[in-house]
């Protein structure tokens, strides 16, 4: 079994300044940022797949037939605003166009036994999780995301990918299984 995931890759210039602007998280306590190098858009995350559901998602993949469009990011946000978990920058341009990937995909996936979220997707880029949650962690949460409204960039986005998702000593490590260019 493989945890795989599809995303939308950040160009590298954009993840650079976005890892220059998330720098004050590295100094709040129980917060952990993801490493630069694993910023992406992510569409799905598929916990434990065998190679023919891998095979089944690759399939949907080539199956999907959309215009290539912007992708603006802006502003911080969390998930469980009531004890956050993750820290992710909003997707301000190109919510809906990734959405709309997020389900056609989904749709054309047929295998039952390939689990996908309840709950409404949110189109995001997560930069931090949240380790250990306090009180005063809630403050410094709060006013890192007021002071940091402004928008981080755009980039045209112009091809999903497929990735396996394998935890080393070192750290997660990402591998490219396929990608899928849009129109």
């Amino acid at each position: 079994m493989v945890r795989v995931f599809t995303a939308i890759d950040v160009p590298y210039a954009l993840k650079s300044r976005i890892v220059k602007e998330m720098q004050a998280l590295r100094s709040v306590i129980g917060v952990r940022p993801v490493d630069d190098t694993a910023l992406h858009i992510t569409l799905h995350f598929f916990e434990n797949l065998n190679y023919n559901q891998i095979e089944e998602v690759k399939a949907a993949m080539g199956m999907l037939r959309k215009p290539r469009f912007t992708i603006s990011l802006r502003g911080v946000g969390f998930f469980d605003s009531k004890r956050p978990k993750v820290v992710f920058i909003r997707v301000a341009e190109g919510a809906d166009r990734i959405r709309e990937i997020y389900y056609e995909l989904r749709d054309l996936v047929k295998d039952p036994g390939i689990e996908w979220e309840r709950r409404d997707f949110v189109p995001h880029l997560t930069v931090a999780r949240v380790n250990g949650y306090s009180d005063s962690l809630d403050g410094e949460l709060e006013d890192f995301a007021v002071s940091h409204t402004n928008e981080l960039g755009s980039f045209v986005c112009d091809r999903i990918v497929l990735k396996r998702s394998d935890s080393t000593k070192e750290g997660v490590v990402h591998t490219e299984l396929q990608g899928c260019d849009l129109l």
